[in-house]
């Protein structure tokens, strides 16, 4: 679900009609069913960036409700390419402009580090690996698995707690770094490589 703020005000620069608090029902109608939404946020230099940690925080107050959230920074395509180029550079955005806003907007809340919980969407296949091999050969499908350039796609992963609503990098405790490493041994290990 597009979602570009927590607010009016940060939704309202797509030029459509006053969508917020329709998201919001559209939120709390799926979870009655027992669906999970995926906030989907386009993230603009000037615009809304400066709102991410706010999406966060509406997640983790809403976990019952919302599943992940994908950030995207702005791509100046379709209705957007006769964009100028004034402002193409002042509302241009980057994944690594967004972790350091993320750890300056949430602080103490979520303590994110740019260098320690954010890696390269390609490298969740180590994980995709590893399932493919316990489902077996027979399984009838795969998982799927992310092979784009590491400055195209990054991820995180956050814990929260139900009651307390604190939120925690999981890899402030799980180290994701060897833990690719050693599904590289397990694979290799299973394809007769070691």
């Amino acid at each position: 679900m597009q979602f570009d703020g927590t607010s009016e005000e940060k939704n309202k620069h797509r030029g459509v009609g006053n969508l917020y608090d329709v998201k919001l029902k559209a939120i709390e109608n799926l979870a009655s069913v027992g669906i999970k939404v995926t906030l989907v946020t386009t993230i603009v230099n000037s615009i809304n960036n400066d709102a991410i940690g706010d999406i966060v925080k509406f997640a983790a107050q809403n976990i019952d409700k919302v599943q992940t959230i994908a950030f995207q920074p702005v791509s100046f395509t379709g209705r957007d390419e006769d964009v100028s180029d004034k402002d193409r550079k002042e509302q241009r955005y980057t994944l690594a402009g967004m972790t350091h806003d993320l750890k300056s907007q949430l602080g103490d809340k979520l303590a994110l580090e740019p260098l320690r919980d954010w890696f390269p969407l390609s490298s969740y296949s180590a994980f995709t690996s590893v399932m493919d091999m316990l489902q077996g050969a027979d399984a009838p499908w795969g998982w799927s698995s992310c092979n784009c350039h590491p400055n195209c796609g990054i991820f995180t992963l956050m814990i929260v707690n139900n009651k307390t609503g604190e939120m925690r990098s999981l890899f402030e405790f799980f180290n994701y770094e060897q833990f690719m490493k050693d599904v590289a041994t397990i694979t290799d290990t299973a394809r007769g490589k070691n």
